[in-house]
């Protein structure tokens, strides 16, 4: 049963990070799309990623409060969330494949990505250690 928590936990983190980078890797589409102009598509994704990320951070806290609790296995999830991340990035492209080249995203955004994918960890672990330092204290 911890596997499965540890798992759904895991997909949970992958899938808050994947909506955040792929909101940021489709500006223009989302521009094109709702025929806003590229400042206003830009500055809307902005503030939904900081919302998603506030939002997410507290739904995380209290699922993994409540899923894991005090147990150590929890920090698992600091690197189970990886392949998660790569199955959703892979059913979206090929669900929504790039068909106008004019629609890639700039060169600075991967390297902004693979910054967040660097730091991520670090963030889902301190996730992990809030968790774990507000749940001994209660008990």
């Amino acid at each position: 049963m911890t596997f499965m928590k540890l798992n759904s936990l895991s997909a949970l983190y992958a899938f808050v990070f994947f909506v955040q980078t792929e909101l940021m890797l489709n500006v223009y589409r989302i521009a094109r799309i709702t025929g806003w102009n590229n400042n206003l598509a830009s500055t809307a994704v902005n503030l939904a990623i900081f919302l998603v990320f506030a939002l997410s951070s507290i739904l995380c806290y209290f699922s993994t409060k409540k899923l894991l609790g005090i147990k150590k296995i929890k920090y698992i999830s600091s690197v189970l969330w990886i392949p998660y991340y790569f199955i959703f990035i892979k059913l979206f492209s090929s669900l929504f494949p790039i068909t106008n080249p004019q629609e890639m995203p700039l060169p600075g955004v991967g390297l902004v990505v693979i910054a967040a994918l660097i730091i991520y960890p670090f963030y889902i672990s301190l996730i992990n250690f809030l968790v774990t330092i507000r749940a001994s204290n209660i008990s």
